[in-house]
């Protein structure tokens, strides 16, 4: 559907190419995501355990590579993303208000759970907290037209990683990051600290995962724009492609940095390894090394460059017209329910942890291959459930209650009302079907 203003009215004409149904590839996308921050949290700590001289320690080395902060980021602008398709049902009916309340509701879910998951004793960095209050920041871009969303996430982007860096050494930190997972814990003993955490200096700072999420919204609108228009596959595969050459560009000038200033670095200093959200100096050319959970430029162009490999080619291979396949489906389950899938496996490893006596342990079913396979059977064994029932999962429709008792709290828009959220004349409206599943708190089978 197309909106036009013209002489302070707004009209609405429905494009009869647009398209019913779900963004499929979106939700095949984050079940991958989910998937590789399992691999991080049960795969590459075998390094610890494993010499990189044995095939397994090779392996993990490997998987290390492929999902170490890429994963993450993934996870992030999916999360931009699932904004966009979350909220049109209430920028429909409650406008710009409605819309705002709609992601407080969603983010309070979020950021509770993440408050009380982390109890649970596992070594795992549990990102809810900083998801949850990245998405409430994140939610004012959404009544915004798309030139703003691009200028606010590049010059945040810019110049975000030197701010957090400086920050950091500044307060002298004695740890490479503060607020371990920020629970509620952290909270009422230091909350300046836990503050800080979230906004600077924790391992997911909101100064980089905002970046996330506007880029998410970003390629969220291309790809809404492009199914109305006829032509989902062809921009899906645009977007994989201008991915490839981002990833390409940060990887060649991270390179060219490293060559030229590495040696210069404190000694056992890697500029190239993984860190805790951060630099590990405020020296400038390392803005433009594209190190996993560093929030430098290079960073940020690499890893938004991977997430759009990844939701390009996803929707292009399965975001086609007809029926889909029952294993599609399944797995396309898995992805829609992120929030009960994440907090599923967060307990999993917990429990397992428990059983193998500490976290220091080699047991396969704590660490490796072994444990990340049977997490992976769980979870789609309930992905299974989910789609024989046509359910969502439990902590989405929780999620998804919240977010619609907020935003009945904003009056109810006309429906030919002058004002309405700016996304709607950037976005052809879609029917109910095309939200997230996450946007509606009925019964949703998949298809």
């Amino acid at each position: 559907m197309d909106r036009m203003i013209s002489g302070g009215t707004v009209t609405t004409r429905r494009d009869p190419r647009n398209v019913t149904g779900r963004i499929v590839g979106v939700d095949i996308a984050r079940f991958l995501a989910i998937l590789g921050m399992m691999a991080a949290h049960l795969w590459t700590p075998l390094l610890i355990f494993t010499p990189t001289t044995t095939p397994a320690g090779q392996a993990a080395e490997v998987v290390g590579v492929g999902v170490e902060g890429n994963a993450a980021a993934l996870f992030a602008v999916i999360g931009g993303v699932s904004l966009v398709l979350s909220t049109r049902a209430a920028a429909r009916t409650r406008g710009p208000g409605g819309v705002l309340l709609s992601v407080l509701g969603r983010a309070l879910v979020v950021i509770i759970i993440g408050l009380v998951l982390p109890l649970v004793h596992t070594p795992i960095l549990v990102v809810l907290v900083p998801f949850g209050v990245s998405m409430i920041l994140s939610a004012a871009f959404l009544l915004a037209p798309s030139w703003l969303v691009a200028s606010a996430a590049v010059v945040l982007g810019a110049v975000g990683g030197i701010v957090n860096a400086t920050i950091r050494v500044g307060l002298g930190l004695s740890t490479p990051m503060e607020g371990d997972s920020l629970d509620i814990r952290v909270w009422t003993e230091n909350p300046v600290e836990a503050l800080r955490a979230v906004l600077f200096t924790g391992t997911y700072p909101v100064i980089t995962w905002v970046v996330y999420m506007l880029a998410g919204i970003l390629i969220a609108r291309g790809l809404l724009r492009a199914r109305a228009a006829g032509s989902a596959r062809r921009s899906a595969l645009l977007l994989a492609a201008g991915g490839v050459i981002a990833v390409i560009v940060a990887m060649v000038v991270s390179t060219g940095m490293i060559a030229a200033f590495g040696a210069g670095l404190p000694a056992g200093v890697d500029p190239a390894d993984s860190r805790y959200g951060a630099a590990p100096t405020a020296d400038p050319w390392l803005q433009l090394v594209a190190a996993p959970h560093t929030g430098t430029p290079g960073d940020l162009l690499r890893t938004i460059g991977i997430a759009a490999v990844v939701i390009g080619l996803c929707t292009a291979v399965w975001d086609r017209p007809g029926r889909r396949s029952f294993l599609t489906r399944w797995v396309q389950a898995g992805g829609a329910a992120p929030l009960t899938m994440y907090c599923l496996h967060v307990l999993l490893t917990a429990t397992v942890i428990g059983i193998a006596g500490g976290p220091r342990t080699s047991a396969w079913y704590v660490y490796g291959p072994g444990a990340w396979g049977l997490q992976v059977a769980v979870l789609l064994l309930l992905a299974l459930v989910l789609v024989l029932l046509h359910r969502r999962g439990p902590l989405e429709a929780l999620a998804s209650l919240a977010a619609g008792a907020l935003s009945r709290l904003a009056p109810r828009r006309a429906p030919d009302a002058v004002g309405i959220a700016v996304t709607n004349d950037l976005i052809p409206d879609q029917p109910e079907e095309m939200q997230s599943v996450d946007a509606t708190p009925v019964k949703h089978p998949l298809r």
